[in-house]
């Protein structure tokens, strides 16, 4: 009965180690994307971050503060579409509109969405003023 009773324990004792092995597993995975989330939520936060700053920049006024603002954060981040696009609004509000188109037009390469809503109008009013300006010297 004895020899009967070993080998049964020892299957045992392997199964066991196979679902503590299992429960282990189980328990790494979901510790791995807790923190995958919160790694994502910091890296929104840090998005987030310069989007509060920028804008303030804008609101205030501080245009020159805004485009070195946004050239780090291109120099970091080349494909940031939210940074070429507050770096667009600052040349345009200097009136660089050449420099304003650049940086707009970037942003569709970069979020082709955001043509019509976000870039497209700056676009639009950019395009026309040229117009503008090229009319009034043909009248000169």
């Amino acid at each position: 009965m004895d020899s009967q009773i070993v080998p049964l324990l020892q299957e045992i004792r392997s199964a066991l180690w196979m679902l503590v092995a299992l429960v282990a597993l189980f328990w790494i995975i979901k510790l791995l994307k807790a923190v995958e989330g919160s790694l994502r939520r910091l890296k929104r936060r840090f998005s987030d971050r310069f989007k509060l700053i920028a804008n303030s920049m804008f609101e205030r006024g501080q245009y020159s503060e805004l485009l070195e603002y946004c050239n780090n954060r291109i120099q970091e981040r080349p494909n940031d579409g939210t940074a070429h696009w507050f770096r667009g609004k600052a040349f345009y509000q200097q009136k660089e509109y050449d420099l304003a188109l650049e940086s707009f037009n970037r942003v569709i390469e970069i979020l082709p969405s955001w043509e019509k809503d976000w870039a497209g109008p700056y676009i639009e009013r950019i395009n026309n003023h040229k117009k503008s300006v090229n009319s009034a010297s043909e009248l000169a």
